[in-house]
């Protein structure tokens, strides 16, 4: 799925179209330095909650984060 921010979609109808089992949704926010991530999997069928994560990292060390993830 393209990137949709400031925008009004519904991810489980837009997974049920695309034939997906899951998707993926996140967000981010930055403040100074730092950069806070948010995700969560979910199934389509259902919109049940398969994992939601959530972590901080300085922004220098942001290729670090990505890897580990």
């Amino acid at each position: 799925i393209q990137n949709l921010s400031g925008k009004d979609f519904d991810v489980l109808k837009i997974g049920k179209n695309r034939n997906a089992e899951e998707v993926l949704v996140g967000t981010y926010r930055t403040e100074g330095n730092l950069v806070q991530i948010n995700f969560q999997l979910l199934q389509i069928s259902d919109g049940e909650t398969l994992l939601t994560k959530s972590f901080t990292v300085n922004e220098e060390n942001r290729i670090e984060a990505e890897s580990s993830t």
